[in-house]
């Protein structure tokens, strides 16, 4: 069985997305930083090149893109 990553082959920090999901909401955001845990991944990144590759499909949406029919589709 082959594995694809569904990804834009692009970095997304927690405080990215937290900071594009309350801007797309109109919502207040306080973001707090703790120190890490053990176990925290620190960095994660999928590459899309084997869904490119044998699948011929790329990203084409943009994360705050993505998120914005997201939320219209749940309202």
């Amino acid at each position: 069985a082959s594995v694809f990553n569904v990804c834009t082959g692009r970095e997304t920090s927690v405080a990215v997305l937290a900071e594009t999901m309350a801007a797309l909401l109109g919502a207040p955001l306080k973001l707090e930083f703790l120190p890490s845990r053990p176990g925290d991944i620190r960095h994660s990144l999928g590459s899309p090149a084997n869904a490119v590759s044998t699948l011929n499909v790329a990203a084409e949406t943009t994360l705050a893109s993505g998120l914005e029919q997201l939320f219209a589709a749940e309202s």
